[in-house]
């Protein structure tokens, strides 16, 4: 039985206690009523000969025994509760977690794309041609639009900058030059990194200088 389905099951059990715990609390004092109608009503019943404390005691007896019968109802109630309560957290836990594996194989895809598009980029032509121009341009747009979405999404693509200094958080160093600086700085990005949800799942490899 899947989750979805136990916590339907343990609502509609649920609504049962509530309901015979509704109807427990009106017998009850439907018979609570019948004795203080006898209370309030001595000495008529004296004169005709009517009083019977037998019933009197019976009734008292079933308003105790409904009160025990309302106690466990509720107990069962409460513990039905919990139960729902841990399982609506159990699917809230499950939920997370397959939106993070969708999210990873998503991202295990689109970044091979990523990486290729952004490695053209580095190696794009210099031209007086508008058109080549205006084309080289346009993939850029729509390479920052595609980024800038999947960041919405909850993934974030690490995509250092050619002088930002080196984060060791979330850059992997390819290498490093003999003579470099106290604080290296990129020289160029091999590939892209990403997070999900601020984790971060790949770091981005940078040369350095």
């Amino acid at each position: 039985m899947s989750q979805a389905d136990k916590l339907d099951n343990l609502k509609k059990r649920t609504g049962k206690t509530t309901k015979n715990l509704d109807e427990l609390e009106e017998n009850t004092t439907n018979f609570q009523d019948n004795i203080d109608s006898n209370k309030s009503q001595p000495e008529e019943k004296e004169t005709n000969g009517n009083i019977n404390l037998a019933d009197i005691l019976e009734l008292k007896n079933s308003i105790n025994q409904l009160k025990d019968d309302a106690d466990m109802w509720k107990e069962r109630s409460a513990r039905l509760s919990a139960e729902i309560s841990n399982l609506q957290k159990q699917q809230e836990i499950d939920l997370g977690g397959a939106k993070k594996s969708g999210k990873k194989q998503v991202s295990s895809q689109i970044i091979i794309f990523l990486n290729t598009l952004n490695l053209a980029f580095s190696f794009a032509p210099s031209s007086d041609d508008m058109k080549v121009n205006s084309f080289i341009a346009t993939l850029k747009t729509s390479f920052e639009k595609l980024i800038a979405d999947l960041k919405n999404a909850g993934i974030e693509i690490i995509a250092p900058k050619e002088g930002e200094i080196f984060n060791p958080e979330i850059m992997s160093a390819l290498d490093i030059a003999a003579d470099s600086q106290d604080y290296p700085i990129v020289k160029r990005v091999a590939g892209l990194g990403y997070k999900i949800d601020g984790q971060v799942i790949q770091p981005s490899s940078v040369l350095l200088k």
